[in-house]
């Protein structure tokens, strides 16, 4: 269990709210809310969510295989899935969650759906490799979702501070 600490949400809900409405949309870690008492006094209502682990990809996709990416807060966005060329050291901000003998060609994977995201003209994306690499309807609401809720970080507004899922059967 993760308890959130609502840095600059003084009602302390936002957290369980979004994650709660991005679930009708997209996977989502599951969230709730704890009463925190410690040593018999309250602290307060506190949102607390799922770890990003394998539990989580088999409740949001049936399976615990499957690669997970952390994209760290980094500078420039260079976690906003763009093509930074072939070399892996320059992918440093994207941390990959799965056995380590499976990193590198996890991390092969990634750069290159950034390359096609990032080089195919967008008239040509729908007939490209893409539909094959990317879960386009998932990707698209989870834009919408990060763009309604304004959220401070992220993929829109920073280019970090996101998870990817990478699923069993090799689709971001």
């Amino acid at each position: 269990i993760n308890l959130q600490n609502a840095f600059g949400d003084a009602s302390r809900i936002r957290e369980v709210l979004y994650s709660r409405i991005c679930a009708e949309y997209v996977p989502t870690m599951r969230t709730a809310f704890a009463r925190v008492t410690i040593n018999g006094r309250y602290w307060g209502l506190y949102g607390m969510a799922q770890q990003f682990n394998t539990d989580f990809l088999r409740d949001a996709f049936g399976s615990r295989k499957g690669v997970r990416w952390k994209v760290l807060r980094n500078s420039g966005g260079v976690g906003a899935l763009r093509y930074l060329g072939a070399e892996p050291g320059k992918y440093g901000s994207y941390i990959a969650k799965c056995p380590a003998k499976d990193e590198p060609d996890a991390r092969r994977r990634l750069i290159e759906l950034c390359r096609v995201l990032d080089t195919t003209p967008a008239g040509d994306l729908a007939t490209s490799s893409l539909p094959k690499l990317l879960d386009i309807d998932g990707a698209l609401w989870f834009l919408a979702l990060e763009n309604v809720f304004l959220d401070t970080d992220g993929y829109v507004r920073q280019g970090y501070d996101y998870r990817l899922v990478e699923d069993r059967h090799g689709r971001f």
